[in-house]
């Protein structure tokens, strides 16, 4: 009887300790809401935007991000998140590792949206922080190369601040070429 109590004690020691383990780090949870969501509205949000409109109420132990990395994680959530953006030579639209994907998308797309998420949850069962980090970091550099990011094009007009600039030189100038007329003008020639 002592040995089962004994062995009930250590299985519920380690099942604790590896319980916390587990918890995501709040920069971890943080990092993740930073990416990007096409949501129902087929708007393009932040996830923490999202969670800012959906709102979750943080426990006394863990914030908003940490639960809902946790329920992204734990209850399969990441299959219906809309995260990954593929511009078609029209327009962008986006999916979820779980969604029908166009044949005409190349392999390399399909792949990486298919198993970065199976592959990162294998990372979060093992509390694997760092290597979860680094999927994030490839998950935001993939939405920023492939997402709604429109090029930036110049214009031809100067800036404002410029413009600004050169009409209170003038302004200023205004003065001194009226003092410099009105002298031409009641000064005697010379010819």
């Amino acid at each position: 009887m002592k040995r089962l109590l004994l062995i009930i004690i250590i299985a519920t020691v380690a099942l604790s300790n590896r319980a916390a383990n587990t918890v995501v780090p709040q920069a971890t949870a943080a990092r993740f809401c930073q990416l990007l969501v096409c949501d129902t509205d087929n708007s393009i949000i932040s996830l923490q935007a999202f969670l800012s409109k959906n709102p979750l109420e943080a426990s006394d132990s863990l914030t908003v991000e940490q639960l809902f990395f946790d329920y992204v994680f734990h209850y399969g959530g990441w299959q219906t998140l809309r995260v990954f953006p593929y511009y078609d030579g029209e327009s962008t639209c986006w999916y979820a590792s779980t969604s029908e994907l166009p044949q005409s998308m190349p392999s390399e797309h399909q792949r990486y949206m298919q198993e970065v998420f199976v592959r990162m949850q294998s990372e979060v069962d093992a509390a694997q922080w760092t290597v979860v980090d680094e999927y994030i970091t490839r998950l935001l550099q993939y939405q920023r190369q492939f997402g709604p990011v429109a090029p930036v094009t110049r214009s031809a007009s100067l800036p404002v601040s410029l413009i600004a600039s050169l009409i209170f030189i003038v302004f200023l100038s205004i003065p001194f070429w009226r003092r410099k007329k009105m002298s031409d003008v009641t000064s005697p020639s010379t010819r």
